[in-house]
């Protein structure tokens, strides 16, 4: 990607190759920390912020992004008029996630055009997670604020998963089943409160299913597969959601 935003310099002197390019602070051996971080660590990247959004810019070692890939859509069963495949559950610290692989942008890979059976102008690929969300029952003081971008409250755009495979074979291995930087659609644009007790699946650092937000009034940016930019409606039916998530469960909507 930093090869279409501008990015050559930078993309020239990160390493992909060896363990965790993309985790900038584990221990080494790690091409992440030993390469990828001194050349990232504080370098911002305007491309991947947005304007309105209040979230740090930084955590410590690289930036956050304020645009999450979108993996999929989740079914909550039966009773679910949403019925999407691909998809498994996941516990990681109680938060009763669901990860799925059916939408454009899934852990461990993407998908072309032409697995995009709903059509290009049909299906969301990115959409904002910049807002301010404030917590209530577990996991924080009730009204605390959260400032959680894509990638969590502890990592940044450069993280991804440790863990092999796509959703259903997706490997859960306590903390190295943690997937950053997308998000498997289970709640409306702007769900709140912040709370894992009410939405299970959110979670500050780690959270599978942690909702659309954004700064600006109403709803969030979203960029269809297509190219095209559209903004989400806090209003929008989360079954409509689900099925603008998903590439390919034969029920497009525009």
């Amino acid at each position: 990607m930093l090869q279409f935003i501008e990015g050559n310099t930078l993309f020239d002197q990160m390493s992909w190759v060896g363990r965790s390019p993309g985790y900038v602070n584990e221990s080494s051996p790690s091409a992440g920390r030993d390469v990828n971080s001194p050349v990232m660590r504080n370098v911002l990247l305007p491309h991947m912020r947005c304007a309105s959004t209040t979230i740090p810019e930084f955590n410590g070692y690289e930036m956050i992004s304020c645009y999450v890939g979108i993996s999929g859509a989740a079914s909550e069963g039966a009773s679910d008029p949403f019925q999407g495949n691909l998809q498994q559950t996941r516990s990681i610290g109680g938060s009763n996630g669901i990860l799925a692989s059916n939408g454009m942008l899934s852990m461990n890979g993407w998908y072309g055009m032409r697995d995009c059976l709903d059509g290009s102008s049909n299906v969301i690929i990115m959409s904002e997670m910049s807002g301010v969300m404030r917590y209530a029952g577990s996991g924080g003081s009730l009204g605390q604020i959260v400032l959680r971008g894509a990638s969590g409250s502890d990592h940044g755009w450069l993280m991804g998963t440790l863990e092999p495979n796509r959703a259903p074979g997706f490997v859960n291995d306590g903390n190295n089943a943690r997937c950053f930087n997308i998000t498997t659609i289970r709640y409306p644009v702007k769900a709140a409160p912040f709370s894992n007790t009410v939405y299970p699946g959110m979670a500050s650092n780690y959270g599978p299913n942690n909702p659309l937000t954004s700064n600006h009034p109403g709803g969030a940016m979203s960029l269809r597969t297509d190219g095209s930019v559209q903004f989400l409606a806090e209003s929008t039916q989360l079954l409509t959601l689900k099925r603008l998530a998903s590439r390919d469960d034969g029920n497009p909507v525009n």
